[in-house]
């Protein structure tokens, strides 16, 4: 208005004038309660709804509560920030349950509606007593838990042969040598500018990040010429474990294969993700794992790129490193399937996922009136170039109205998310928002939700009331 009267001099000298800190946490505040209403009213058109939480502490040392969900939107499938909660005392399983409880009182939520609940497997939330999974229980019965597939694919990849792990445990030590130390790091760090390293500093090792053990390893064996020259001149007795070359070919292996975890790690991380999906990942794997062994029991490394190349390069053993490669691959194998297969029934829900190749034989499990709905889809032409289509998650919701039984039953299965991707990936963000300059912030819940909700607030709604 005043570029329209008095120009653009006038316009740009009140575009210099700042709106103050209350009216901009106010604006951020209306945004997130409008986006809120928006929410609740989807999830309550919805027939169904899951959730998926974690909890976390933040830089202030409080323990936070995070929750994501998914439901049925205008004929898809949508996942949306729920809410963000601090645990002010202990976060016990009754604890979660309470302010999860609580939310959904206070929005009109009711647990009959939700059917599954995804968690990352600690004993809090998962204790069959005073867990969080027994106050749901007690609340609704039917409600399915799943245990994060990313979380138990760390688990299962975790236990490492002793001798590996001794080999890895040395490299770590190395890796502390360097980082750890100011002056170190800087020296090292000039070292590798002055040979003209493709990198300039090792990364750190840390338990609690999921991809950190491969990442840290192949940039320690990127560097490790510039790592022995570094240590030789500290005259440090750590280089002794890189001269050798046994051990080393060690590491090598330990980088490829973290290599490939780390990418069916990254293969389970995502949207949308269904139980078939992230099944069909960990059965792909565990059959390349045998593949893995059938080629090594041959002495062929061909599958570790690095580990093979490190072999023919210094003339090594093979038999010798082989049987220890063959050692950890059984091992992992074991563990995926301790970890997997016994929480895994396909068979049992493949119709589902192939309605138009599945024999009606192989639904006598289920109730007589949901059979004779799949009888009908299954013969339904029209249908069967649906599914062709649409997602197997948008195919099912449309089949909802005419089909209401086998329907509900086949989101039962398909809604339930299978990882907490969501809620780490939030945790992530609110590191941006709560920093240490910021560690009053009082409610972060409204500065997080308009920043990683993806639910248009109605401005026009919002600019009316002004």
């Amino acid at each position: 208005m005043v570029e329209i009267l008095h120009g653009h001099k006038y316009a740009n000298d009140i575009r210099k004038i700042p709106l103050s800190n209350d009216i901009v946490v106010n604006r951020i505040s209306e945004i997130n309660k409008d986006q809120l209403d928006q929410h609740i009213g989807r999830i309550k058109e919805s027939p169904k709804f899951s959730i998926q939480l974690d909890e976390t502490t933040d830089n202030t040392k409080l323990a936070q509560l995070l929750v994501y969900v998914r439901y049925v939107y205008n004929e898809s499938v949508e996942e949306e920030f729920l809410f963000f909660r601090t645990l002010t005392e202990h976060t016990r399983g009754k604890d979660i349950y309470g302010k999860v409880d609580e939310f959904f009182k206070d929005e009109g939520l009711d647990w009959k509606d939700c059917c599954g609940i995804c968690t990352d497997g600690a004993k809090a939330m998962t204790g069959e007593n005073i867990g969080f999974k027994s106050f749901v229980k007690a609340a609704n019965n039917s409600i399915t838990f799943t245990h994060c597939f990313i979380h138990r694919e760390a688990l299962a990849s975790k236990q490492i042969a002793p001798e590996l792990n001794e080999v890895f445990q040395n490299a770590v030590k190395i890796i502390n040598f360097i980082k750890s130390r100011v002056l170190n790091s800087r020296l090292f760090s000039n070292l590798c500018k002055d040979m003209d390293s493709c990198y300039t500093k090792l990364l750190l090792h840390a338990e609690v990040r999921w991809l950190s053990r491969g990442r840290s390893l192949k940039r320690f064996l990127l560097l490790q010429d510039e790592i022995k020259i570094f240590l030789t001149e500290q005259k440090s007795d750590l280089v002794n474990i890189l001269k050798d070359e046994i051990k080393v070919s060690q590491l090598h292996y330990l980088s490829d294969i973290f290599e490939k975890l780390n990418d069916l790690n990254l293969s389970l991380q995502g949207r949308n993700v269904n139980i078939f999906t992230s099944h069909d990942k960990i059965e792909s794997f565990i059959k390349k794992i045998n593949i893995w062994k059938s080629r090594v029991e041959k002495d062929s490394f061909e599958m570790f790129t690095e580990t093979d190349n490190f072999i023919v390069e210094k003339n090594l053993s093979k038999p010798l490193i082989g049987k220890i490669i063959l050692n950890h691959l059984e091992v992992l194998e074991t563990q995926f399937r301790k970890h997997f297969i016994p929480h895994i029934d396909i068979k049992e829900i493949c119709w589902i996922q192939k309605p138009f190749l599945i024999a009606l034989n192989q639904t006598n499990h289920l109730p007589y009136k949901a059979q004779e709905e799949f009888a009908d889809i299954s013969s339904d032409s029209n249908l069967k170039l649906e599914f062709t289509q649409k997602s197997l998650t948008e195919f099912w919701i449309g089949t909802r109205t005419e089909f209401p039984t086998i329907s509900e039953m086949a989101l039962n299965i398909l809604l339930p998310f299978n990882t907490t991707y969501l809620c780490e990936t939030t945790f992530s963000a609110l590191t941006h928002i709560k920093t240490n300059y910021r560690t009053q912030l009082k409610n972060a819940e409204e500065a997080l939700r308009p920043a990683v909700s993806f639910i248009v607030p109605r401005f026009d709604l919002l600019c009316s009331k002004k």
